[in-house]
């Protein structure tokens, strides 16, 4: 289906996972921007959802019905079950379909100013301890 051009695949791995791995030519999309990512994915006959497994893929596929008139699809066992048949994998973020916000990187899986995310991560630890103990609903005690 996917060499005949005819369908296009929406993945809703989040943003690290699909950087590093998705069905070639599949579209990343998050489920809470769907009406907006699926704005961003070519019109074609036939849009297949997939996720690490299914389930993900399944809610946004009911959702995606009412938003597109391409005939919506699930791919049974998600990427996994992709990746189990032998299929190869792309990587890259070339078909974001939005930005890679979807969630908190660490600071080491950053693509720029790591050290400085670093920094930014020590001096929220270090204040933890501040903000906890002036929190009026928490009892919270310095030891020695």
């Amino acid at each position: 289906l996917l060499a005949k051009g005819a369908t296009q695949v929406a993945d809703l791995a989040n943003s690290l996972r699909y950087s590093e791995g998705h069905i070639p030519g599949a579209w990343h999309v998050v489920r809470s921007r769907l009406r907006e990512n699926l704005a961003r994915i070519p019109e074609a006959q036939r849009l297949v959802f997939t996720s690490p497994d299914d389930t993900l893929a399944r809610f946004a596929a009911t959702d995606a019905a009412a938003l597109t008139a391409m005939e919506v699809n699930v791919l049974e066992g998600g990427t996994r079950a992709w990746i189990d048949a032998g299929y190869p994998l792309q990587t890259g973020t070339g078909r974001f379909t939005g930005p890679d916000d979807d969630l908190r990187y660490k600071a080491l899986d950053r693509k720029s100013d790591v050290e400085a995310a670093i920094r930014e991560y020590l001096e929220w630890e270090v204040d933890l301890v501040n903000a906890v103990e002036s929190d009026p609903d928490f009892g919270f005690r310095r030891f020695a």
